[in-house]
């Protein structure tokens, strides 16, 4: 089955009409969750969505789960991170791993060799999650959302953050770089 930009839109929509049953069912339990999860994820749904037909990159049903995943956990769910401790945390170190996939699957497009397209992966996925952690200021100066500073002093929590940012893409770029490799050798 094709997976065509018709099919994508309707996972699109689909996506966010089941988040926003959820989110009617779901606030009641608790207390942080409010109306930004929602605008949040849908943003970043719809966006991806956006950039893929706008650009005719034309990515994978794998590679919309893994932004749905990511969005779910960790823009509609992000709220878990006041109950669980640690949650931020493993959300800052999957999603630029997911990221990194996202990208090396444009570069390769592109014919770009493995080795520069993972250090261009690197790159791009780290200062995404730097602009990520920008966007997280400005709402917390705008509209007080305390999105940084979980139990912690504001550029301690950023810090944190990208620090695990960079370790989830460098994880993606050992497991590419390195674990194909050696499985190559294996097979020899």
């Amino acid at each position: 089955m094709i997976f065509n930009y018709k099919l994508k839109g309707i996972l699109t929509i689909l996506s966010f009409l089941i988040v926003l049953v959820l989110f009617l069912i779901l606030r009641n339990f608790f207390l942080k969750m409010d109306l930004f999860s929602i605008l949040s994820f849908s943003g970043v749904i719809f966006v991806f969505f956006c950039f893929d037909l706008i650009f005719n990159i034309n990515f994978k049903l794998k590679y919309y789960v893994y932004v749905l995943l990511v969005a779910f956990f960790g823009f509609f769910f992000g709220f878990l991170t006041f109950y669980i401790p640690y949650y931020n945390r493993a959300m800052h170190f999957l999603g630029p791993f997911f990221l990194c996939s996202l990208v090396f699957f444009i570069l390769d497009k592109k014919r770009y060799g493995k080795k520069e397209s993972l250090i261009f992966v690197f790159f791009i996925a780290t200062g995404i999650l730097g602009i990520h952690e920008l966007i997280e200021y400005f709402i917390d100066i705008v509209f007080n959302m305390n999105l940084q500073g979980i139990g912690l002093f504001r550029i301690d929590d950023t810090m944190r953050d990208l620090f695990m940012g960079v370790l989830g893409s460098l994880a993606y770029i050992f497991i590419i770089g390195f674990g194909e490799r050696r499985l190559e050798k294996m097979k020899v």
